[in-house]
């Protein structure tokens, strides 16, 4: 097998840090941090019956303990994405999708992921 020139070669530290701005390593930290806001941005009660769970292009889904609290955080759906996107000091999230699910009753607990 012939050997590729050394100047083909690319650095692991140029990937890695291509990956924080542009690839899945960056999309990561942009989950992070939203999950990391969350709760500041929402106030405790919202927090104790919500969580973030995900985020794609913009659109962060939100898991909530039912339809009534659904109804309730619609109406606040435009404060939430301002509180996050000035948190995070981004626009991170354009839009916020609440569904019924399990909500961790730690979540909104600060070092609950220890």
């Amino acid at each position: 097998m012939p050997r590729r020139p050394s100047n083909d070669l690319t650095s692991i530290g140029k990937i890695i840090s291509s990956s924080l701005k542009n690839g899945f390593l960056g999309l990561a930290q942009e989950v992070g941090k939203v999950f990391e806001i969350w709760p500041g941005a929402v106030g405790p009660l919202v927090a104790a019956h919500s969580q973030p769970d995900s985020i794609q292009d913009g659109r962060l889904t939100v898991l909530v303990e039912s339809s009534v609290w659904i109804d309730r955080l619609n109406y606040s759906k435009a404060e939430f994405i301002e509180k996050i996107n000035n948190a995070a000091g981004a626009p991170l999230v354009q839009e916020i999708i609440f569904k019924v699910g399990s909500v961790s009753p730690d979540f909104s607990k600060p070092g609950s992921e220890d």
